[in-house]
């Protein structure tokens, strides 16, 4: 008996352990299948809204991309229609606008010099008409009008230097304004 008996008592501690392992298992698989049934119950309801939300985006992002390639069309087509506009107001212009504007100022510039004589020669008039009014003192009522006169004549004096300074820089201003458009118009002038 010696000899059956650890044979015996094998097959119970094997049978003992296939019990415990079987236990073991079936307490694993019990355990894996509520673990499984909670992770089902959290996770499913938050993949559907996962997909609804998902199905929400595509809803807003494929017409934006629609909409964002209408925008750029349109911002194409916008600019090709002002090149052109651009380029038949070029054709438009007069031709001899820079030739034209360079004359007026030239022209501009030469009035400024006659109007910068004139109110030199009316200094030299306004010394002489106050040396002639020092003169007049022994004719007190013409001395009176004179002196009117000599008033009047600073008076406009004044406003001959004013008008000569506004003159001045309206040729100035003439002379920018050439440089301003005929530049542009040169440009505009030279073909694409």
């Amino acid at each position: 008996m010696d000899k059956t008996s650890p044979k015996v008592t094998e097959e119970k501690d094997t049978s003992i352990e296939l019990e415990s392992l079987e236990k073991s298992l079936t307490h694993f698989v019990k355990t894996f299948e509520e673990s499984a049934g909670r992770w089902e119950s959290i996770i499913y309801p938050f993949v559907k809204s996962f997909e609804a939300t998902t199905r929400r985006w595509e809803r807003m992002v494929y017409p934006s991309i629609v909409i964002l390639g209408d925008l750029a069309l349109s911002g194409f087509w916008l600019i090709f229609s002002l090149t052109q506009d651009i380029g038949s107001l070029t054709t438009r212009v007069d031709p001899r606008m820079e030739q034209n504007m360079a004359k007026i100022a030239v022209n501009i510039s030469s009035l400024s010099k006659n109007i910068k004589e004139m109110t030199t020669e009316m200094v030299a008039m306004r010394s002489d008409v106050s040396t002639m009014s020092k003169h007049m003192d022994s004719l007190p009522p013409m001395l009176q009008s004179m002196v009117e006169m000599n008033r009047s004549m600073a008076e406009m004096n004044h406003s001959m230097k004013v008008m000569t300074t506004n003159t001045g820089m309206m040729s100035v201003d003439m002379n920018q304004m050439n440089h301003n458009i005929s530049h542009p118009m040169k440009t505009m002038m030279k073909p694409w």
